[in-house]
């Protein structure tokens, strides 16, 4: 865990060295598409900071818990590498306020809430481009943002049904529906979601390049 105040007024973590050092990342991420895709962008050295909730993240109690510390299971650990945790909870009008001011000092915000939460809680996109116009905002939901299955719960599983990877995956004698075990859907949008934001960064970078050109 980290402080506070390191945290909301900007002071950096450990030097870090990658393509993506000197970027500050936030996450509001459970389970594992959101920590897995922060995780790759603290893999190329940048500051991710990762917000759970009081009771922490559920990932922590899922896998293997050999490690021989609570509430650190081996998920958790291999999807958190190279971050600055803090626990927070978002109810609470201080700890929303230390979010904000968190994310005041960050280039890019992640979160896996369902559709309408973070900005029901007050920390959707119009929340924190109020304190940082350029920032970069993802939100990752299973179903989309509308539409009438918008709000349903959704994990792996759940869009392998649904998009036919449990039925390709059928077995060959009973003709049963089988899922893939290793988390395939939440793996592979959360390698959607790293590309997608280092392509944001590089964007927006050459687009401060131009206006810099533009007024010499």
């Amino acid at each position: 865990m980290s402080g506070l105040d390191d945290l909301a007024e900007g002071r950096p973590g450990p030097h870090r060295l990658g393509p993506l050092a000197g970027y500050r990342i936030l996450e509001f991420g459970t389970n594992l598409t959101a920590p897995m895709a922060t995780m790759l962008m603290g893999d190329q050295g940048a500051d991710v900071i990762k917000v759970e909730p009081i009771r922490g993240d559920q990932l922590r109690s899922s896998g293997d818990q050999r490690s021989g510390v609570p509430n650190m299971g081996a998920m958790f650990l291999n999807a958190n590498r190279n971050k600055r945790s803090i626990a927070l909870d978002l109810k609470r009008a201080d700890h929303l306020d230390a979010a904000l001011r968190i994310a005041g000092q960050c280039d890019v915000v992640v979160q896996n809430f369902r559709p309408g939460v973070a900005d029901r809680i007050g920390i959707g996109y119009e929340a924190a481009a109020r304190l940082r116009p350029d920032i970069i905002y993802v939100s990752i939901d299973g179903l989309g943002d509308s539409g009438p299955e918008a709000n349903r719960r959704v994990y792996d599983i759940v869009v392998q049904g649904i998009a036919g990877i449990a039925a390709v995956q059928a077995d060959n004698v009973t003709g049963a529906p089988t899922t893939i075990r290793s988390a395939i859907v939440d793996k592979a949008t959360a390698l959607v979601v790293w590309q997608a934001v280092t392509a944001a960064l590089l964007a927006r970078e050459r687009d401060r390049a131009s206006i810099s050109a533009s007024a010499c």
